[in-house]
């Protein structure tokens, strides 16, 4: 894990205060302290995800190398009305595997899709299990008896992964 903005912030004071040159190795990063660290961060992210793209910079010097990473992998929770209740993984280059998911309930809801920010595990079961374990916290503390029968929808799901980790 890349270490965090202030952590960053820090290392381009010093640098600074170093240099004679205030812009040094900094300055391909941005066009202010902010934009810089912010940058130089999200790129060692990328790195540390596997990704090994030389930086590209928007015309507003803003890092476009993100990329919108699309699932390898989608399981349908439940669906209710129009809504399809998901979790989502793919492996990264570096060969973890991160998980997002997309949910209604009566009270709350979350969309979290796959970033190089999310947690990296070691396996497909891993980031399955940690998201569906997330999702099942958050339905079991829900007021609605609406939102806590598809307890049942999750632990299905959950078992059912488990069960193809059995035949691989």
């Amino acid at each position: 894990m890349v270490d965090s903005l202030e952590q960053y912030e820090e290392r381009y004071d010093l640098d600074i205060q170093k240099n004679d040159k205030p812009d040094c190795i900094w300055q391909k990063w941005g066009n202010n302290k902010s934009q810089r660290c912010q940058n130089l961060r999200t790129y060692d992210q990328l790195k540390e995800c596997g990704f090994n793209e030389e930086p590209v910079f928007d015309d507003y010097g803003w890092l476009s190398n993100q990329r919108n990473i699309k699932p390898s992998e989608i399981i349908l929770l439940w669906v209710e009305g129009k809504i399809k209740n998901t979790v989502e993984c793919r492996e990264l280059p570096n060969g973890k595997w991160i998980s997002g998911a997309h949910y209604i309930l009566s009270t709350s809801g979350y969309a979290g899709g796959l970033s190089i920010w999310s947690s990296q595990y070691e396996t497909r079961i891993e980031a399955f299990s940690a998201r569906l374990n997330s999702i099942l916290s958050r339905v079991k503390k829900s007021s609605s008896a609406k939102d806590r029968k598809h307890i049942k929808d999750i632990v299905r799901v959950q078992n059912e992964i488990q069960q193809l980790t059995l035949f691989q």
